[in-house]
């Protein structure tokens, strides 16, 4: 079995926080958010991960290198022209006679592939949708499920009550509808060809925690929102690595944090950061790699990214500090 994590995109949404990161190496309550799909998929025995890359490509591949640190195998195929949900994924398949995992680098969700994997089987699927109830049927598609299981409509005048979560299950047949090497979309160029031939695609009903982070504030919610708990079933429990020299204090790797500065749980601290004197960070603040803070800062719900900067006595409340051009 090998999985598929689509990395591609340009995250145009969260500009200008992707203008210096790409949007699948955020972090995020102590992790990348790739690492969230990955994890999911190594939870369920894939041991080979296909990942596609454009915009900042360059540091997702350092990132995630062969995959060692996950003992996972990972191969990386970069797009220099964005290539679509269904290019980038026919032009990075693995002909194989085994159904695939595929799953959007950017979304945290807490899925069991294993049970998405008996649906799909037991209903002898060419492909498996992860749905979930749809909340904003005017920013996502709406789907129509017949009382059968099966994806009868997407989008185009469909009115059901379920959205695509971009979690799926895909044999070899239904990627090979997809273009290699072109522009192509899953949903138009895939999905809709199958269901008009009347192959089964069946929908796996989900109602298990899932995030889509693609504005600065959506992103801020639910990064702070990690600080407060670990919401059931995820892959891998936020700030797992870290420790905590303080209840709702985490930490990680080396530091510098002036012992005349106050820290207000919860909050965490990855490495390299630098906090100075006199400065009071938190409560519900989250402060990335590398990032210095400053003698007298005031950092309060907020996220400090990599190598980000808060100032001699600045204050910072409610939002997300990047880092400097």
């Amino acid at each position: 079995m090998r999985g598929y994590i689509l990395a591609a995109g340009i995250g145009s949404r969260l500009r200008p926080i992707t203008s210096h990161v790409p949007k699948p190496l955020l972090p995020f309550g102590g992790f990348r958010l790739i690492e969230y799909a990955m994890h999911s998929m190594r939870d369920a025995g894939v041991q080979s991960i296909s990942v596609n890359t454009h915009h900042l490509g360059s540091q997702i591949h350092d990132f995630l290198g062969d995959g060692s640190p996950w003992n996972m195998n990972i191969q990386l195929s970069h797009e220099p022209e964005l290539l679509g949900t269904g290019g980038g994924l026919a032009t990075m398949f693995v002909d194989d006679t085994e159904p695939c995992f595929v799953a959007n680098a950017d979304v945290i969700t807490a899925i069991n592939w294993n049970d998405v994997l008996a649906t799909h089987r037991k209903y002898g699927a060419v492909a498996t949708m992860v749905l979930r109830p749809n909340s904003q049927p005017d920013h996502f598609a709406s789907i129509d499920v017949d009382p059968n299981g099966h994806v009868i409509k997407i989008g185009k005048n469909a009115s059901g009550p379920w959205m695509f979560t971009g979690l799926q299950i895909l044999e070899p047949r239904a990627v090979a509808r997809l273009p290699v090497g072109r522009v192509a979309c899953s949903v138009a160029d895939m999905y809709r060809p199958l269901i008009a031939d009347g192959e089964p695609v069946v929908a796996y009903f989900s109602d298990g925690y899932w995030a889509d982070l693609g504005t600065p504030s959506r992103y801020l919610e639910e990064a702070l929102r990690f600080l407060d708990g670990d919401p059931r079933g995820l892959p891998v429990a936020p700030y797992a690595a870290y420790t905590t020299p303080r209840p709702g204090i985490f930490v990680h790797g080396n530091t510098q944090i002036s012992d005349k500065a106050t820290l207000l749980a919860p909050m965490a601290i990855a490495d390299g950061v630098h906090i100075g004197a006199e400065s009071t960070v938190g409560p519900h603040v989250m402060i990335a790699q590398n990032a210095h803070i400053e003698h007298g800062a005031h950092i309060s719900h907020a996220i400090i990214l990599d190598h980000a900067i808060v100032h001699t006595g600045e204050c910072v409340d409610r939002m997300i500090r990047i880092r400097e051009a």
